[in-house]
């Protein structure tokens, strides 16, 4: 998914596509335990969430050099 970049930063597209996976995960993840994550929550929760847990996710890994 990541091109190559000097910086190490994901380009606008790339961050799009992310979201996207990331958010098309989440709902599977919730779909294989029997919850319709998007029902449940609403699409815009689902995005807000997924966000958060990606934010997180971020914070706790060491930055690239």
């Amino acid at each position: 998914m990541k091109e190559s970049n000097p910086d190490g930063r994901l380009k606008p597209e790339e961050q799009r596509l992310a979201r996207q996976y990331a958010r098309e995960k989440a709902v599977m993840f919730a779909r294989r335990r029997g919850i319709n994550l998007l029902r449940e929550l609403g699409p815009d929760y689902v995005d807000l969430w997924t966000s958060r847990v990606v934010r997180k996710l971020k914070q706790t890994r060491p930055a690239r050099r």
